[in-house]
């Protein structure tokens, strides 16, 4: 699948391809030759015009292949629970008031406290 991709490019990652290959072509290319080294050691068995666009692109596709390339998300062995953060709103509101002079602010963070509080009540039904 990736060698494919790396054919017909990923127009949702913008991720050109090969200039002229479509996904018929590709999946041709794919099905005979096997991988994208197998596909550029058999140019001379392929149609001049096909050639030349892979010749063209040689360049360009080892990139375009390791942007589609897809890893596997390491189990970091972690839950949401442990990125929770409290907000100490009280002293969020004393620097606000008191060190940065802005005490009509404070309004808003009880204003953003409430509605976080309600936002979470609503979660739990």
């Amino acid at each position: 699948m990736v060698d494919y991709l790396t054919l017909v490019g990923d127009v949702s990652d913008n991720i050109a391809g090969v200039a002229g290959i479509g996904p018929k072509t590709a999946q041709e290319l794919v099905s005979t030759y096997g991988g994208l080294g197998d596909i550029y050691m058999s140019l001379d068995q392929l149609k001049p015009k096909l050639k030349d666009k892979l010749v063209a692109a040689q360049d360009t596709v080892p990139h375009a292949r390791k942007m589609i390339q897809l890893y596997d998300v390491p189990d970091l062995n972690t839950r949401i629970e442990d990125y929770r953060y409290d907000l100490d709103y009280t002293a969020m509101k004393q620097i606000l008031r008191d060190e940065v002079g802005f005490p009509s602010m404070v309004k808003l963070v009880d204003e953003l406290q409430a509605s976080l509080v309600r936002g979470m009540q609503q979660g739990l039904f």
